[in-house]
């Protein structure tokens, strides 16, 4: 898995690319404390080109997205396809998807 952080003016986009699973498992934590408290006003996770995700990837956005709810932001999934988007439906995270991800 490879992940990239792009920031353009109040909005963050973090960029996954590859394998979300639990044997590519980086410790969100410290990026996710790092932009809740960075200003900005709109947090995405791009998972274009995230091919397979698990219950621990699941697991990670759901830790990710509570740390930004303490800041009072929301996270934002975009641009999931396929199996990415049915776990992330079958998990309840529905309500996170933009309009730009189907199953």
């Amino acid at each position: 898995m490879i992940l990239s952080c792009l920031r353009q003016g109040t909005n963050v986009a973090l960029c996954i690319q590859g394998n979300f699973t639990f044997f590519e498992n980086p410790d969100l934590s410290p990026l996710a404390i790092e932009i809740a408290r960075g200003g900005f006003d709109r947090v995405i996770m791009d998972l274009k080109s995230c091919h397979l995700i698990d219950s621990t990837g699941l697991g990670l956005i759901m830790q990710v997205n509570a740390l930004l709810e303490e800041n009072n932001l929301r996270l934002e999934i975009q641009n999931a396809e396929g199996q990415v988007a049915r776990m992330i439906h079958v998990a309840g995270f529905s309500g996170l998807l933009s309009d730009q991800s189907a199953a």
